[in-house]
């Protein structure tokens, strides 16, 4: 698959992975020390004015507007513990799974049946029946929502303060069950089926049938698509494992995710630059120069899959991609960030800002100067972009806490 082929939904710029709100601005106050009250309070505030689509035109519930404010209010919800903020998540989350394709009076996807997913254009369009791998992401984002609920039990059986429009559950474990009993039903009928390979040891594959749309032969699914499905099996495993209620299951989830991530790592190019190994690698398998836009994806998911500590990932791994953004991607004489992975444009200009899942590598660095870095960069767009204002906060969060101890709210 290449870039002049790959579908409009994955292709779509992704490197600052949101747009401006009228809302009132949220804040970061400072980029040392511990999150604010200030800074949960004007979060909160701005994503109470937000308005959620019911649809996934354009990939709403994917890298759109609605997917990412589920992720940043989880991130955020992480670092404050605000069941206000834990509410509006919910909000979202129920859209998400109310704007999922009907069973019975659905459209019909190209596989000719009506399918738990959700289709990413009008019904009146030419892909009207296209949908792939990107409702992994979305089953990622509801499956987060539920994971974040049935982490305290003391809160399982409080009452949901926004109430119970869409009867998922009047508590919030009753709406988690209803959140882990769904996304399970996607995975079972729609994204295993499709685009887990059983011939290809559990490898990511496009359908490889004339039926799909864009028929690739069963060639492999780019490594950001890749991310947006492990996001998927690695949130509703870790939720099975929260409840305790099916292992086996859980234990499939992983070893899906286990398998694409060692193959994604297999296909590094390390290389040194300034003393320091780094990373080159492509868009998908046995490719190289993956533009950042695209690759911020790949690191969302290593990140995750790191954090986990389930998969052997070693640090130094981690390392090594925090110095290819610091010594490859940005380029200190000019003080932006390259569009290609190899420190490259292509056709294209750097630009002074990057999408913030790249921001979680800040942590594996060894020093502060990459925090420093890429939380300076990324702060004028953190006052309108939630998604760029959580990782600020999450990462700020992390960076207090592993230099003085400190706590967060």
């Amino acid at each position: 698959m290449t870039k002049k082929t790959a579908l409009p939904l994955i292709a779509a710029a992704l490197f600052s992975l949101a747009t401006a709100s009228p809302a009132a601005e949220m804040l970061i106050e400072n980029l040392d020390g511990p999150v604010t009250t200030n800074e949960i309070t004007a979060f909160k505030a701005f994503m109470q004015t937000q308005t959620v689509r019911n649809d996934n035109n354009h990939n709403n519930w994917v890298y759109g507007n609605g997917g990412k404010d589920i992720e940043a209010l989880g991130m955020v919800y992480e670092v404050s513990h605000d069941r206000e903020i834990l509410d509006q998540m919910i909000r979202f989350a129920d859209t998400a799974l109310a704007g999922r394709n009907d069973a019975t009076t659905g459209r019909l996807i190209w596989t000719g049946k009506r399918e738990l997913c959700w289709p990413n254009s009008d019904t009146n369009s030419a892909t009207a029946a296209y949908s792939g791998s990107e409702n992994g992401d979305v089953i990622s984002h509801i499956a987060y929502c539920a994971e974040l609920i049935l982490k305290p039990p003391a809160l399982w059986t409080a009452k949901v303060g926004l109430g119970d429009s869409h009867g998922y559950g009047a508590t919030y474990k009753e709406r988690a069950l209803t959140y882990v009993r769904e996304m399970d039903r996607s995975v079972d009928t729609f994204v295993l089926p499709w685009f887990v390979s059983a011939a290809n040891t559990n490898q990511y594959r496009w359908p490889d049938t004339p039926q799909y749309i864009f028929n690739k032969g069963g060639t492999p699914i780019p490594w950001n698509q890749q991310t947006m499905l492990s996001g998927g099996f690695l949130r509703l495993a870790e939720c099975h494992e929260l409840l305790k209620d099916d292992p086996v299951r859980a234990k499939k989830f992983y070893a899906i995710i286990g398998a694409n991530l060692d193959w994604f790592l297999a296909d590094l190019h390390p290389y040194e630059r300034d003393g320091h190994t780094v990373y080159d690698w492509g868009y998908s398998a046995g490719r190289k120069s993956e533009d950042v836009p695209h690759g911020g994806y790949d690191i969302w998911g290593l990140c995750r899959a790191f954090e986990s500590g389930r998969f052997g990932v070693p640090p130094a791994t981690m390392t090594n991609f925090a110095n290819t953004l610091y010594y490859v991607v940005y380029d200190s004489t000019n003080n932006a960030f390259h569009m290609r992975v190899d420190g490259k444009d292509a056709n294209k200009s750097a630009r002074k800002a990057l999408a913030g899942s790249w921001m979680l590598l800040a942590k594996y660095h060894p020093d502060s100067d990459l925090y420093n870095l890429v939380t300076k960069a990324n702060r004028a767009d953190a006052a309108s972009r939630p998604l760029e204002n959580a990782f600020i906060l999450w990462l700020k969060n992390q960076h207090a806490h592993l230099a003085t101890g400190a706590k967060s709210l």
